[in-house]
């Protein structure tokens, strides 16, 4: 389960905001390029302002990507994971790339009640979200995006009533390095097309409890779940990562450092499948496969 934003979603949430603030300053912000980086940024009273919060390594790959692109975002880290940043720069080692990146990111250890953001990033566990839900409540920041695996995007949406509640999921991955990292070795099962072909049928499973919930499958290449080329794609996708590092930066390195999510999110679509009388043996035969692993 991977996550970092999409790009085309947030250019749809940053023309959206950019109408806003044109209404009310009267103004349009003026544009200049880099000449070291090529990006575009804001100037003037339209610089938006953001905060990241959480510092994982999907909040440390967001807080870069907005720092580069000339936004004014705040990463909120705690502990000496946080000091460290604040000591040494926001430091990250693409795996495709031979130099550590470092970003001189402005890092806070708390969200105060008078802090201001024109938007806010969340990106936790899911089972860590319950735990700031009052303090999203208390500060004036009016959007909020919740970023990663979610099953209760209504509940979540009802618990913040004043807020305007956004959800988008990411494509970065990876691990912080501490001590190590214990990981799922995904090249034992490139040439398990059997296997592999079962973990297909199972998402195809919740593909179809999804629609017959009634709700709109997204994206929309994905409509035609319960074809031949559906499958045909996702097993090629499947034995690249099995095949490569990418498996392992994708799936199982967060996987294996968040067993506690993996479980929960496997606790609540097992409930929404019951509530909505969907069939899933694949699913609950590969759950019993994987017991060991779950809490």
């Amino acid at each position: 389960m991977t996550f970092a934003l999409s790009v085309t979603m947030f250019q749809l949430e940053m023309a959206n905001w950019r109408k806003t603030k044109e209404n009310r300053n009267k103004s349009i912000a003026r544009r200049g390029r880099t000449k070291e980086t090529g990006i575009f940024r804001i100037r003037g009273d339209l610089a938006m302002k953001i905060l990241v919060f959480g510092a994982g390594v999907l909040g440390c790959n967001l807080a870069r990507n907005f720092f580069r692109a000339g936004k004014d975002v705040t990463l909120l880290a705690r502990g000496a994971w946080g000091e460290s940043i604040q000591k040494n720069g926001l430091r990250i080692k693409d795996k495709f790339s031979p130099r550590m990146s470092v970003s001189r990111i402005p890092v806070t250890a708390e969200l105060k009640a008078e802090d201001k953001y024109d938007v806010i990033f969340v990106v936790l566990r899911y089972t860590q979200l319950d735990a700031i839900l009052d303090t999203l409540r208390m500060n004036p920041t009016k959007n909020i995006v919740f970023v990663g695996n979610d099953m209760r995007a209504s509940a979540l949406s009802a618990s913040l009533p004043e807020k305007n509640v956004m959800f988008a999921f990411a494509s970065s991955a990876g691990h912080r390095e501490r001590e190590y990292v214990a990981s799922v070795d995904l090249k034992k099962l490139k040439g398990n097309t059997a296997y592999l072909s079962r973990l297909i049928d199972a998402n195809i499973e919740s593909y179809r409890a999804i629609k017959n919930a009634g709700h709109e499958i997204l994206p929309k290449d994905n409509v035609e779940f319960e074809g031949a080329a559906y499958h045909k794609t996702c097993l090629r996708f499947f034995k690249l990562m099995c095949a490569t590092s990418l498996g392992k930066i994708c799936a199982s390195d967060h996987a294996m450092n968040a067993v506690d999510e993996m479980s929960a999110l496997n606790r609540d679509l097992k409930a929404f499948f019951d509530e909505n009388g969907a069939k899933y043996s694949v699913w609950q035969e590969l759950e019993q496969e994987v017991a060991k692993y779950l809490k």
